[in-house]
């Protein structure tokens, strides 16, 4: 009978249940175990589980030339302490034991979405190294924004219950400077933990959004490390990518134009974190093609940002950072 009511249910929304039947069928056929996940459950011991943010709604005030207005429903997030989990330290991914001795992956431990999260993290669980003690995760390997506007703040805000840092060899390096700044302690591995307890911030569907409370922490780390300095960086920079993969025929064209204007050409290569937040600090005016360099608006004020969008790649998460940090924003888009 739920089997019956489950097909009576798809064929009243049969274009989004056709779907939704063939990507499971693709997910099925490429070894994804969808169904190795589960969502934490929070009882009457909730209350006891510390908020880390409230439930917020955002829209931008304008659509800035696009067909709608960006908006955004972020759910509460709290601070979890699992006992005995198992965690990925090189994808981050973190799994809870069932009562049939199973492994399911824990929804709420990513802002990605589970099917991907399934898809290219291990499809077995390896044998898990148990270790005493209270831990958290450290940088996992992923882009520049998504490590500076969603694991970033999670590391600033944890730190302050002094757990270990569980870091994998990809972005070690990134990661130890980080930890030096907080004074944290870290360990590297490379393999599964079963650590006896893991300590971490829930995180709902928000990938490419960046959260308020993120925001303000990153303000508060830039205020840390840039007052150590007392170098200041150009007002005006352009983040080049012409030895980008994804760079853009008229690449050259358009940096050499604001080179013309005064503009400083920028390479992250070779730069440190620390060195970044402080070269960006006195940015009052930065354009380029989209890409991870524009994230270091963030360590700026008020800065103008002005972004080439390739019509054939449309993604507005720097729109929204943008909005959130109170900066203007223009956008010019590009024929591929």
């Amino acid at each position: 009978m739920r089997d019956l009511n489950r097909f009576k249910h798809a064929m009243r929304r049969l274009p989004e249940s056709r779907r939704r039947f063939y990507r499971r069928l693709i997910y099925r056929r490429m070894t994804t175990q969808l169904g190795r996940k589960e969502s934490l459950t929070y009882g009457r011991e909730a209350t006891e589980i510390p908020l880390f943010s409230p439930s917020v709604y955002l829209r931008l005030k304008s659509s800035n030339g696009y067909l709608e207005t960006l908006e955004h429903l972020f759910s509460s997030r709290y601070v979890v302490e699992e006992k005995e989990p198992i965690l990925n330290v090189e994808t981050g991914a973190i799994y809870k034991s069932n009562l049939e001795g199973s492994t399911r992956y824990i929804v709420e431990s990513s802002e990605w979405p589970d099917e991907l999260k399934l898809l290219y993290d291990e499809s077995k669980i390896k044998k898990a190294v148990q270790l005493e003690g209270k831990f958290a995760r450290g940088i996992t390997q992923t882009g520049y924004y998504h490590i500076i506007t969603e694991e970033l703040p999670q590391i600033l805000y944890l730190s302050n219950f002094r757990p270990v840092f569980l870091q994998s060899w990809r972005g070690y390096s990134f990661a130890q400077e980080i930890f030096k700044v907080l004074g944290a302690k870290s360990l590297e591995s490379n393999q599964f933990i079963k650590p006896a307890e893991l300590i971490f911030v829930t995180r709902g569907q928000d990938i490419g959004y960046l959260h308020p409370s993120n925001l303000q922490l990153l303000k508060e780390f830039r205020d840390k490390v840039v007052n150590s300095f007392s170098s200041k960086g150009p007002e005006k920079i352009y983040v080049s990518r012409q030895n980008s993969r994804r760079s853009h025929p008229l690449e050259l064209e358009i940096q050499k134009e604001f080179s013309d204007r005064g503009f400083h050409i920028f390479e992250s290569k070779g730069l440190n974190l620390i060195d970044q937040i402080n070269f960006f600090a006195n940015c009052r005016e930065l354009a380029g093609l989209h890409g991870a360099g524009i994230t270091n608006a963030i360590w700026a004020d008020k800065c103008k940002v002005i972004e080439f969008m390739p019509n054939n790649r449309v993604n507005r998460c720097f729109e929204w950072q943008s909005y959130l940090c109170d900066q203007e924003y223009q956008v010019k888009t590009l024929s591929s």
